[in-house]
């Protein structure tokens, strides 16, 4: 039903002197509509959960001080199984390799939307931060737009220069860079600088590069000059 909100005045509190028949009197019985505000409802009731009421500043605090990658999935959550093995296992691996510049970078991860990209993805980066200090995750949209914004502003230099210079770089939903032309290009000479510099790259999008028509040719190449990984579709076992 629609909610309703009820609005009234608490009795002030009752004397010392009252007898416990008067403060029984004079305790307010709540409403029955389940529109009351929680301000208005007894102890025991208000403290029960409610999707609506937000967090206590304690757990904002907590919450702000483990920063932004507190929010990323955990590798160790990741359920390994036939359809997943293969591009699970290549990134661990690409984590472990001992040389700055892994053969199997930049890592294209590709398959059908739910099957665990961005699970893999937001994972490697979340355990690399235990072992590299620069790494990074994007969305190809965050990427875009942060590229627009260092032309409008003309800090392109410095926009460069944070990505070209990273230990990790992962980058999601590839696909997204289709017809659009001007990130390509920024898209793909940064490829190049960071498999220049050693920067393992971490790459996924829903499909092959390669049937990426809208795609240039030489960024589909760039794409697949490491290691392609097809996620399939679990099955029902």
């Amino acid at each position: 039903p629609p909610w309703r909100i009820c609005v009234r005045q608490d009795d002030p509190i009752p004397s010392t002197e009252s007898s416990p028949s008067d403060d029984v009197k004079r305790s307010p019985v709540p409403p029955r509509s389940t529109g009351m505000s929680p301000q208005s409802q007894p102890a025991t009731e208000a403290s029960k959960w409610n999707p609506s009421r937000r967090p206590s500043s304690d757990h904002q605090i907590r919450r702000s001080h483990a920063g932004p990658m507190a929010a990323y999935r955990q590798l160790e959550h990741f359920v390994e199984g036939p359809s997943n093995q293969l591009a699970y296992r290549s990134v661990c691996r690409l984590l472990e390799d001992p040389q700055h510049a892994s053969p199997m970078s930049p890592l294209f991860l590709h398959g059908d939307c739910g099957v665990g990209k961005t699970h893999l993805l937001q994972g490697a980066v979340r355990s690399a931060s235990a072992q590299f200090n620069r790494i990074r995750y994007y969305s190809a949209e965050q990427f875009t737009n942060e590229y627009i914004r260092a032309v409008r502003e003309h800090d392109l230099e410095r926009f460069r220069q944070q990505l070209r210079t990273l230990d990790l770089l992962a980058i999601d939903d590839v696909h997204f860079f289709s017809h659009k032309e001007g990130t390509q290009n920024e898209f793909l000479h940064m490829l190049d600088a960071c498999l220049l510099h050693g920067t393992k790259l971490l790459l996924a999008g829903d499909g092959h590069p390669n049937r990426f028509k809208a795609f240039s040719r030489a960024l589909s190449s760039r794409c697949v000059s490491g290691m392609v990984v097809h996620i399939e579709s679990p099955d029902a076992t």
